[in-house]
């Protein structure tokens, strides 16, 4: 199983997908052959805020500097997941299987 990484710079007033077929060759799971995913927040400083479209600071799930989340998606889920910023330009990094 070949895994891909790339860094991908958020804003802080619109979410962004952070899984796009631009940048992954795999963005879709099935049943029993899931799509293995690991977000990180790499700022040093800001928190970033993971949801579906339209998540914001108030709506979204808090991942603080350097935590991470991992994910087993299925379907085209993964190209579901948004992410935005707390403020300024953070970056999360994700790292994805089956590439």
């Amino acid at each position: 199983m070949a895994i891909k990484s790339a860094q991908v710079t958020l804003g802080n007033v619109t979410a962004i997908p952070i899984i796009t077929s631009d940048i992954f060759t795999q963005t879709t799971g099935a049943n029993g052959d899931e799509l293995p995913a690991l977000v990180a927040n790499v700022d040093p400083a800001i928190t970033v805020y993971l949801g579906g479209l339209g998540v914001t600071s108030a709506t979204g799930t808090p991942l603080a500097p350097g935590q991470s989340l991992s994910f087993r998606f299925m379907g085209a889920e993964a190209t579901t997941l948004y992410a935005v910023g707390a403020s300024g330009t953070p970056k999360v990094a994700v790292l994805l299987g089956r590439q």
